[in-house]
């Protein structure tokens, strides 16, 4: 299967709303019953889940570039952002960068696309 920019009408994408339909049906009762189960969790479990989330986000993103972090150096950067006791002392540069840069998509996510963002 060729990625939409390898196809020669590339510009002209277009899809069938009705095949869309149940992957939005699911998602909307997924997320929220993920949204309803975070109101009965502590701030420091809700924390907890963000490094989670993000940390796997970094190292499956940086796999498909063909870098391999180190999973507990990530996990110390996130966990020290969000507040949280890290007992790790691998504080690899790499790790940092990926994790600075997810917790910036994280916490800035709505913020318009401009050449400064792209800068940081």
């Amino acid at each position: 299967m060729a990625w939409n920019w390898q196809l020669s009408d590339w510009r002209k994408f277009s899809y069938e709303i009705d095949h869309l339909h149940h992957f939005e049906d699911d998602f909307l009762r997924c997320s929220s019953e993920a949204l309803g189960a975070l109101r009965h969790i502590e701030k420091d479990g809700v924390n907890l889940l963000h490094v989670d989330i993000i940390r796997e986000e970094a190292i499956q993103t940086s796999q498909i570039e063909g870098e391999f972090l180190d999973r507990e150096s990530v996990q110390s950067w996130l966990r020290r952002h969000f507040g949280l006791q890290t007992k790790s002392t691998n504080n690899l540069l790499k790790e940092k960068g990926i994790s600075d840069l997810l917790i910036d998509v994280y916490e800035n996510y709505d913020e318009p696309l401009s050449h400064e963002l792209f800068q940081r």
